[in-house]
Formats: structure tokens, C-alpha cells, sequence
């Protein structure tokens, strides 16, 4: 588990002194960066088989969570829902006083994109990076969203060419690209989300797909601690084939 997601929520738990809950997908590790810090800002870590992960979006499974943890709210997997659309908003109004053509995002759940997408209403180019492989269904998700929140639906681009083989995939030009962007920017990216968006931006422009002269902002979602997850997976790789040696 390297969820940005609970990751974020831990700490503003942590921060903002509300008690915070985690249902992970996986056996416990004592080791993992991630779940060290999920421990350590207080929150109570439920750990399941992958069977029993896929009943997440069932209705009756989600209320048994919330008999056992009464007055609880109930955030779904990568924030999928109506509630999450307004602090997304916020973001195309924090920009509104900046002069810019097209706002770039990496897309997971589509949650980002939506908010964006509604709050922008079609005034300025809007484009998202798919960082999942075979994400046929999410132009429909975002549209249910927005029309979930606010009964509109709002355009924006999708491309899906930048996946990089996946969720969490993340093969070595890529890595490289994302220290490459830090070394000339000075601004830590990875690999997970962010990385494949600037990947996708800088080859649309190699393309010509984004014009000469048009301005640009990139959305920094976080996760960066994704990275720090994709170390730690590669340092348990090499100290197991150090050991069948």
C-alpha cells in the first residue's frame, strides 16, 4: 500500500484531530514507508484480502463499515465522489487572477478532472493524462460526477497514451524523465501520476498538439511519497535476489 490518498487523509486527521480509518488491500508490514506514517498520525489500518477489496463499492459491505464505526463519512477509492467537487473547484478559482490557455492534470479516478472540468465550465483548454491502463469507462465516470454534483457536464480532453503500462508501472525512462524535470526545475515530481502528465505534455508539444507561444499550468497533485514507496519496493527486489544468490 503507497495510497496517496490515505496518506493525505492521516495527516489532515492528524492535523485537524479527527479520527481517521483505512480499509488497505494487502497484509501488513511493518516496514512500509507508507503504512508507518498512516500508524504514526493515528489512524486505525484494516487490512483485507484482495477477494474481499472488491466488495468496496457494495452497498452492503460499505454499511457494515459504518455500523462498526458509527457517524462515520465514508470517503470512496481515489475520492470518487460529488463531495469531493468542491475543493477541487476551489482550485480553478486560486488561478483565476493567472493569465493561461490550457490546465494539465494526471487523471486517476477522475475525481481531479471533474472538479476541474465543472468549476472551469469550458473557458479555458482543459486536459488530463490518464495514468491507468484500460480505463475505458472513465470519460463516462467524470461526466457522472459532474452531473452528480451539479447536473451539468462541462468538456475537457482525455488522453490515454500515457499510462506507461499502468497503474503504479513506472519503467526507467520515465523515472528518468521525472529526475530530469527536478534537476532543471528544482520541483520533485513522480512517477505515479505527475511524472506521466509532464511526460504526456512535453511529447503533445513535440507533436504540436500544444501550440508555440500557449501557456501552460501543470497541476501538481502530491503523491510524492509514491516515490518513496517505489524505492522501498525496489530495495525488498534487490536485497531477495541478494539472498537467492
Amino acid at each position: 500500500c503507497f495510497s496517496n490518498h490515505l496518506y493525505a487523509l492521516a495527516g489532515a486527521g492528524q492535523l485537524f484531530g479527527f479520527q481517521t480509518v483505512g480499509i488497505i488491500r494487502g497484509e501488513p508490514d511493518p516496514q512500509n514507508p507508507t503504512l508507518k506514517w498512516l500508524i504514526k498520525q493515528g489512524m486505525v489500518c484494516h487490512f483485507v484480502t484482495r477477494q474481499t477489496y472488491q466488495q468496496r463499492h457494495d452497498p452492503t459491505y460499505q454499511a457494515m463499515w459504518q455500523a462498526r464505526y458509527p457517524n462515520s463519512f465514508v470517503i470512496p477509492e481515489g475520492g470518487y465522489a460529488p463531495a469531493a467537487m468542491a475543493g477541487v473547484g476551489d482550485i480553478i478559482e486560486e488561478l483565476s487572477t493567472h493569465d493561461y490557455d490550457m490546465l494539465c492534470c494526471a487523471v486517476g479516478s477522475g475525481t481531479t478532472l471533474a472538479g476541474l472540468a465543472y468549476a472551469n465550465r469550458g473557458q479555458r483548454q482543459l486536459w488530463g493524462f490518464c495514468a491507468l491502463k484500460n480505463a475505458h469507462n472513465l470519460e463516462d465516470n467524470i461526466n457522472h460526477l459532474q452531473r452528480a454534483y451539479g447536473e451539468q457536464v462541462y468538456p475537457f480532453s482525455l488522453s490515454h497514451d500515457y499510462h506507461h503500462g499502468g497503474f503504479a508501472k513506472a519503467p526507467p525512462a520515465l523515472i528518468s524523465l521525472t529526475a530530469d524535470f527536478f534537476q532543471q526545475t528544482g520541483i520533485p515530481i513522480e512517477p505515479i501520476y505527475t511524472g506521466k502528465m509532464v511526460a504526456g505534455v512535453f511529447d503533445k508539444i513535440r507533436q504540436g498538439q500544444i501550440v508555440s507561444g500557449s501557456k501552460l499550468v501543470l497541476l501538481h497533485t502530491g503523491g510524492l511519497q509514491g516515490a518513496q514507496g517505489l524505492a522501498y519496493l525496489s530495495a525488498k527486489r534487490a536485497l531477495k535476489a541478494k539472498q537467492q544468490r
